[in-house]
């Protein structure tokens, strides 16, 4: 059962006015230290009310300060209040903090991990299995969670022909399930348990929102519209969502144009003051169900594989110092081995690095790509032709060529997908920057975080659906142009300490928010929980490496 913050605060506010006029009329300095204790307690408990009832994606080491608080005290304070009958719950999804980890069931059920697309693994599995506060659970003879929450990963499920027919039938035997356990618990009892809320991951490449129709419905079964009546009868008018759909691709109606030999960037599937996607499927209807669903992107976050990669590589090369011609502000002498250490500092020979293979390709939505590496391949010639003129027999112009890396390192496509590749991230260790181009029809790529985390700055073509916390010239920096890439790449080669700068925050953004375990506590919860803790499982922010 969750409270409204405000009328648990409202009592003892008034607590506080009668002790801060009993002090002010001569009680002695005792009763107005009191007075001070409580205020700075009843701030402590108002600030986590707004954290609960907050969406954002705040990740500081204060939220993680509050959460630890809450543990402590909170929680017994809350049990402690009054019960109030007919209270609705703020949302059918629970809320942080939790006295335990969440636990999921993910459908569906017999789609087994290995035969799961790789996004599946990086970006589900491996959020969960890092997360404090979400566990995996599996029917078996023990009893239905009453906080369970249902994980349907749409990607996989959609690899079946009848996959709507499948996830309803096995709602049915869950809820018929459920039913039985509150009946051999309360023979008397016979309505039907509280809906389980539901997540929808969606991790297809494009925008395409889609669900199996009488979703909703299904997940209602036997409550006859009793719901929707109480949420009308409840002091809060706003209805909770049963279902969250995070979908990956936040944008439509990208489309590469010959006419201008570059894309037109779309436009957003929902902007920040809409409630639902403008795009369904075309066999898919609007029901009733939309008003029991909520929709939020979730962009591809940062692969722990990738982060054990960079850790492994800087424990095996330890780099020292900076090269000489690239002096940072630190100055520093020691080695790298730590993600802790400013890596973003250490010596990197490739000046650029631009991974796509030009020549052997057959794809016809990679026109934005080829039309870079060749804006890059230009670049790169036209400067050597400029240090050959200006060399004279004197001058030793080795060091003064730009080192671009265009084309692939190590595995791609599928094979890359499912496991880092040791030769791509030391390609990207060693990369000052890293040129991401997205597809023709369509944003998101894994290679934005895995460049970010590596400590390159990343240069990417414009997105509409630029991951939360990612500002142009601030943490990574967007071209709109083959003109615009061409000035920005020598702009920033010739500007060391404003790309490390970028760099560096490109990196905190990355670590301390896109981890796979943000993303998922996001959808559960609403907002990421595992922030920056000093606990078992990770250092700072931008230290925890996901393996500790």
């Amino acid at each position: 059962m969750e409270y409204d913050g405000n009328t648990q605060i409202a009592p003892i506010t008034t607590i506080i006015k009668t002790m801060v006029t009993s002090s002010q009329r001569g009680n002695g300095l005792f009763s107005l230290l009191v007075v001070v204790t409580l205020a700075c307690s009843i701030y402590d408990l108002s600030m986590t009310v707004r954290h609960l009832e907050s969406q954002q994606s705040s990740t500081n080491c204060f939220e993680e300060t509050v959460r630890k608080n809450y543990f402590n005290q909170d929680l017994q304070q809350r049990q402690a209040l009054p019960q109030q009958s007919q209270i609705i719950p703020h949302s059918f999804f629970p809320t942080f903090p939790t006295d335990k980890p969440i636990p999921l069931l993910l459908l569906p059920e017999q789609l087994k991990w290995q035969k799961r697309m790789a996004n599946a693994r990086h970006l589900i599995q491996d959020g969960v299995a890092q997360s404090l506060w979400l566990t995996w659970w599996e029917r078996n003879a023990t009893k239905y969670p009453d906080n369970l929450v249902l994980v349907l990963d749409l990607l996989g499920a959609r690899e079946s022909n009848n996959w709507c027919s499948s996830i309803i039938e096995t709602l049915t035997d869950i809820q018929q399930e459920r039913l039985a356990q509150r009946k051999q618990r309360n023979a008397d009892n016979n309505s039907p348990p509280d809906p389980l809320p539901m997540v929808i991951v969606d991790n297809r490449d494009y925008a395409v929102i889609s669900y199996c129709p009488g979703l909703a419905r299904m997940l209602l079964q036997g409550h006859n519209g009793t719901l929707e009546q109480r949420f009308r009868n409840a002091a809060e008018q706003q209805q909770p969502p049963l279902i969250r759909y995070s979908y990956r691709s936040a944008v439509h109606r990208r489309k590469w144009q010959p006419k201008f030999n570059w894309v037109r960037v779309g436009k957003l599937l929902m902007d920040e003051n809409e409630t639902k996607p403008e795009l369904n499927d075309d066999d898919d209807e609007t029901t009733d169900d939309d008003q029991w669903i909520s929709y939020r992107h979730r962009p591809i976050g940062v692969r722990t594989d990738i982060v054990q990669q960079v850790q492994e590589y800087l424990t095996i090369n330890a780099p020292s110092s900076n090269s000489e011609d690239e002096p940072a502000p630190s100055a520093r002498q020691q080695p790298f081995t730590s993600l802790c250490h400013p890596l973003e500092e250490m010596p990197r020979s490739i000046h650029l690095s631009y991974f796509w293979d030009h020549q052997n390709h057959s794809r016809s939505d990679a026109h934005l790509r080829d039309t870079v590496y060749e804006v890059l391949d230009k670049v790169v010639r036209e400067q050597h032709v400029a240090v050959n003129e200006t060399m004279t027999q004197t001058t030793a112009a080795a060091d003064k060529y730009w080192n671009f890396q265009l084309g692939v390192q190590g595995e791609n496509r599928n094979v890359g997908r499912k496991r880092a590749s040791r030769k791509y991230v030391v390609a990207l260790m060693q990369s000052r920057i890293v040129v991401v181009a997205q597809r023709d029809e369509w944003e998101d790529h894994y290679r934005l975080f895995e460049a970010i985390v590596s400590g390159a700055m990343v240069m990417t073509d414009r997105m509409l659906g630029l991951p939360n916390g990612l500002v142009d010239g601030e943490s990574v920096v967007t071209f709109a142009s083959a003109q615009e890439l061409r000035e920005k790449v020598e702009y920033y080669l010739a500007h060391s300490e404003e790309r490390l700068r970028i760099a560096k925050q490109g990196r905190y953004v990355a670590m301390s928010r896109h981890r796979s375990w943000h993303h998922m506590e996001e959808t559960v919860f609403g907002r990421p929980v595992t922030a920056c803790e000093t606990g078992t499982r990770s250092i700072k922010c931008p230290c925890s490496s996901g393996s500790v």
